[in-house]
C-alpha cells in the first residue's frame, strides 16, 4: 500500500470512487443527450439546452455544472459553452 493511500481515510476513499461513477455516468447522459450538438460558438443557456434536448432544466444544470467542474464544458453564466473535451462529444467529432 503506498503513503498516499495510507493516509486517505476510508470514508474519503468511498466518496471518491463514488462520485467517480456520478461523473462517468453524467459524461454518458449528456452524450446520450446530444447536449454538445446544440453547443455551437456561442454560449447557451441551460433552458435552451434542456429544451433542445427533452430534459428537465434544473437537472441537465446540475450535470452540466458538475461537468464543467472537471473541464467538460465551459459554466458561463446561466448558459453553457464548448470546452475542448465537450467538442470531442459532439456527433460530427471524429
Amino acid at each position: 500500500m503506498s503513503t498516499a493511500t495510507q493516509a486517505t481515510q476510508p470514508h474519503e476513499i468511498i466518496w471518491m470512487l463514488t462520485n467517480h461513477v456520478v461523473v462517468s455516468r453524467s459524461v454518458h447522459v449528456v452524450a446520450e443527450l446530444g447536449v454538445a450538438d446544440h453547443i455551437r460558438d456561442e454560449v447557451v443557456s441551460v433552458k435552451q439546452l434542456a429544451s433542445a434536448c427533452a430534459a428537465d432544466p434544473d437537472a441537465l444544470d446540475r450535470v452540466l455544472h458538475l461537468l464543467s467542474t472537471y473541464g467538460v464544458f465551459d459554466r458561463r453564466g446561466d448558459g453553457y459553452a464548448h470546452s475542448d473535451a465537450s467538442r470531442l462529444l459532439c456527433t460530427e467529432h471524429p
